[in-house]
């Protein structure tokens, strides 16, 4: 039967991407596996989504008993708020890892909510997302993330970005277009409760699982969007566009309900941690490669490039304070600039630079 499609928009806007894909390689075994973690918690606590706050460098923990926990990357000081009766917590993400709230995905309903996680409660505001990700019930919303403006390909949000979502069940084309996809990406007003602005689907690329999303990790520092599916034990590196970059199979925790990827720049590798819930622990991986973004694509990082935005590479550049205001500068008193301070100059042939030559 037909689906009807009802959202609280009034124009609904899908974006068609060209399927691409590149074969899986198994989950190499260079990747170092460290000792797991287990939410001590009380109760059954099995972790179905994971999050990573980069200022506080804390992991976060979901539980589908409506459980948050957040810990040191080495799963050290706990610690678990349960909320007063039971909720599906499937996925969660850091919209402003410089706020204190975090974004829950709930499953049944499918939705996103609010959670200030400083002062441990849900703020009231919610996204009920059930016009669009229609299924069955337990095959709904399970993966979620959020990816800044200028990291996606779709219209800038008022709200900073866009969330992503991935679910469970398989698409159905032919039936209402929302059934189409399994990635979804919604431009919610965070401001307003209940207001979705829009929602974009994503076509599922060539050679990828048609249903079994888990989790869905967006890495700002590279670029990436990394789609964890726990039916086919794969996790595959995209762009936030939907094209295959890298594909990895046999991912070794089983039943694979949460993914994070902890960059530290320069380093090459990163840390991937891997949430089972059926197992109940956290796989924590090191070695996983990763490059950092690059995104107007002229070759050099957004950590090196003065502007990202522009293809001409604008590198940073050592200048030298000029104290005296002569035009020279401290070799003594470097500084690295994109746009140097009115004190500082190019040169460093002051050798006395509290005295204008």
């Amino acid at each position: 039967m037909k689906k009807s499609l009802i959202l609280p928009v009034a124009v609904l806007t899908i974006l068609l991407l060209s399927p691409f894909s590149v074969f899986a390689i198994s989950w190499p075994a260079t990747f170092t596996r460290h000792s797991d973690i287990v939410i001590a918690a009380a109760g059954n606590y099995e972790p179905s989504g994971l999050a990573w706050n980069s200022v506080t460098n804390k992991l976060f923990s979901v539980c589908n008993t409506g459980q948050v926990t957040i810990m040191n990357l080495d799963g050290t000081e706990q610690d678990t708020v349960r909320m007063p009766s039971y909720m599906d917590f499937e996925a969660i993400t850091i919209a402003n890892p410089n706020s204190t709230k975090a974004f829950i995905g709930l499953e049944n309903r499918d939705s996103i909510l609010e959670y200030d996680w400083q002062a441990k409660t849900l703020t009231g505001m919610t996204w009920n997302l059930t016009g669009v990700l229609t299924g069955p019930d337990n095959q709904g919303l399970e993966g979620l993330t959020f990816v800044p403006n200028g990291y996606h390909p779709f219209p800038s949000s008022a709200s900073g970005g866009l969330f992503y979502a991935g679910i469970q069940r398989a698409p159905t084309p032919g039936e209402a277009i929302n059934d189409d996809y399994l990635l979804y990406a919604f431009d919610i007003d965070l401001s307003t409760n209940e207001r979705i602005v829009n929602w974009y689907g994503i076509s599922v690329a060539a050679g990828t699982p048609t249903s079994d999303v888990s989790d869905l990790f967006f890495s700002k520092e590279t670029g990436v969007l990394y789609v964890l599916y726990d039916g086919a034990n794969r996790l595959i590196e995209m762009t936030t566009a939907g094209r295959v970059l890298n594909d990895y199979s046999n991912v070794p925790v089983a039943d694979q309900e949460g993914v994070a990827i902890i960059t530290s720049y320069p380093s090459g590798t990163a840390e991937v941690y891997l949430a089972s819930d059926s197992s109940k622990l956290i796989g924590w991986f090191s070695g996983y490669p990763v490059t950092y973004y690059d995104a107007d694509g002229d070759g050099v990082d957004y950590q090196h490039d003065c502007d990202d935005s522009a293809s001409l590479y604008q590198k940073f550049k050592t200048y030298y304070l000029d104290a005296d205001g002569d035009g020279l500068g401290n070799i003594f008193v470097p500084g690295r600039f994109c746009v140097p301070p009115s004190n500082y100059v190019i040169n460093h042939r002051d050798n006395n630079d509290l005295v204008p030559r």
